[in-house]
């Protein structure tokens, strides 16, 4: 036997030794197995810390935002509301934006590419998320049944009611008490309580029997109350003698000056109708003034000159001499006369001149007028100038007016429902109604949930920088994204309540939603969260204010 023979016999048998000799690895257990199945080392990712300092970013006004957001929901400022959402959009836009930038940081490897594509497709998305929302909006409008329409439209007086504090403790069988009015909660279900109120039959029933109440309130609310009523009264009353004293009067002193300067006027018109005569011929018109005929121009040029006459709106007769100036200036004092007297009657509206201040004021014109700017029905009690005392006032006219006013706002609600269908009297009232309904549950929910799939994602972020670790498929990560989302919310729904969720009024909405139980109870999820989430939000919400505070300075 060679002795290469022996040395690889040699080798071999000492590689068994030593493997007879060494522990067995032990198999990998279930978690490493799902850890090599669904993830992977990679700790130096590209745009890894990019990515996690401006999702931190986005979190911190996201959070700002969505304290501001609550706040202006529970108003009830609609033109906020509005700014509200379009802001909403646009951080939406951004959130949305952001999910894609990690697609972005593995398929460019150069800064100076990735920046600019990062520009440019964040702008198309926050554009597309921006002008998708609100066409999704708008086709939800225009597709909105009639029926639909209506309930918005009960279901915006509860919101109008709750916003204003003029649904009181009592009402609702004491849902609204001063501790949920002025909770976090309380606030959140302000914002939707419209849709809430719209999809269920027993929200609506309560609403409408608490209407009068609440439409009245509302009306005395908007108006600011007796006392600032009264005042516009007040100062209504020195606006009619103003009117009196500077339109009326001045009008037709005006009018007297401009009859005075009538002779000087016809005057005048006579030496432009010479003037025009000399001018086509030299022997016309002056040179003719002391011919016996009486005529200025020969016979045959006469009744053009007559036409000429008459359309300077003097009616002359075809026997009318063109030499006849009394007969001229009578006429033009007459047009001039009849032009300003016509003027006066327009500038007065019909009404006689030389009224003094209270026959003025008690005018039917003057009254229609002052009912209007007040904001009056024509059935009130004549106006008048006369002083009377806040008491008076409250009873001649502010309770009449209040009660008119409450009668026909409670018509609005008590309308058919297919009013507010297409082609409807109420179509626009009913469209904007269902707008003002589902743009705040777009405005609350959207900002809700983007902030928790951002948290997750900046968890996601902050373990990989910390480990190494990270999905390795980017379906799997958004998949567990959205199931932590969706596990947070069915937690929150079921573990957390608050006086405002717990009450027997709400639950009985809630549990009797018709039409999308879905999405009320995604209300219900996103409104017990608020009273956990909100008080983080806003300490976002004053440290953004304060920075901004000491910048503006």
């Amino acid at each position: 036997m060679s002795e290469v023979s022996i040395e690889a016999l040699r080798r071999n048998l000492a590689a068994k030794i030593k493997q007879a000799t060494q522990t067995p690895n032990p198999p990998p257990t279930r978690w490493q197995r799902l850890r090599q199945r669904f993830l992977t080392r990679d700790p130096k990712a590209r745009g890894l810390r990019v990515l996690t300092v401006v999702t931190l970013l986005y979190l911190y006004i996201e959070f700002s935002f969505s304290a501001w957001l609550l706040d202006v929901m529970s108003e009830n400022a609609s033109n906020r509301v509005d700014t509200a959402e379009a802001w909403g959009r646009l951080i939406s836009g951004f959130a949305v934006a952001l999910l894609v930038w990690p697609v972005i940081f593995a398929r460019t490897r150069r800064w100076r590419i990735t920046v600019p594509l990062l520009i440019v497709v964040s702008l198309a998305i926050i554009t597309a998320v921006y002008q998708g929302e609100r066409k999704l909006i708008d086709s939800l409008v225009d597709s909105s049944t009639a029926e639909s329409r209506a309930a918005a439209v009960t279901g915006a007086l509860l919101r109008q009611g709750l916003a204003t504090g003029t649904v009181s403790a009592s009402m609702l069988d004491g849902l609204w008490a001063d501790e949920n009015a002025q909770s976090v909660a309380g606030k959140a279900f302000v914002g939707v309580v419209s849709y809430m109120a719209a999809q269920s039959d027993a929200a609506r029933r309560q609403t409408m029997a608490i209407a009068p109440e609440v439409v009245r309130a509302v009306i005395e609310q908007n108006v600011g109350g007796r006392d600032a009523e009264y005042q516009r009264f007040v100062d209504s009353q020195e606006d009619i003698r103003g009117r009196h004293k500077y339109f009326y009067e001045r009008g037709i002193q005006n009018h007297q000056k401009e009859l005075a300067r009538i002779p000087a006027r016809a005057e005048r018109d006579w030496e432009h109708y010479l003037d025009r005569l000399d001018a086509k011929n030299r022997k016309w018109g002056r040179a003719r003034l002391r011919d016996r005929s009486g005529e200025l121009v020969p016979g045959f040029v006469a009744p053009r000159v007559r036409d000429e006459v008459r359309k300077m709106g003097l009616d002359v007769p075809d026997s009318w001499r063109t030499g006849d100036k009394a007969y001229f200036v009578r006429l033009a004092q007459q047009k001039y006369r009849k032009q300003m007297d016509e003027a006066l009657q327009r500038e007065l509206e019909g009404m006689p001149p030389n009224l003094g201040l209270e026959a003025f004021a008690a005018h039917p014109v003057v009254q229609k007028k002052w009912r209007m700017s007040l904001g009056y029905p024509d059935k009130v009690a004549r106006l008048t100038l006369a002083v009377i005392s806040a008491d008076e006032f409250n009873k001649r006219y502010y309770q009449p007016v209040l009660a008119g006013r409450t009668m026909d706002r409670l018509q609005d609600y008590r309308s058919q429902a297919r009013d507010y269908g297409a082609g409807g009297k109420r179509e626009a009232e009913g469209k904007k109604a269902y707008e003002a309904m589902i743009a705040p549950v777009f405005a609350l929910t959207l900002s809700l949930l983007g902030a928790l799939v951002h948290i997750g994602k900046i968890s996601l972020l902050l373990a990989q920088l910390a480990s190494g670790w990270r999905f390795r498929s980017p379906l799997v990560k958004a998949g567990a994204l959205l199931a932590a989302v969706l596990l947070v919310c069915l937690l929150a729904r079921a573990a957390i309540s608050t006086p405002l969720t717990s009450h027997p009024t709400y639950q009985a909405w809630t549990q009797a939603a018709g039409g999308q139980p879905v999405l009320t109870a995604v209300l219900d999820t996103m409104i017990k969260m608020q009273s956990l989430a909100y008080p983080v939000f806003d300490v976002a919400r004053q440290g953004l204010e304060f920075v901004a505070g000491k910048a503006s300075r």
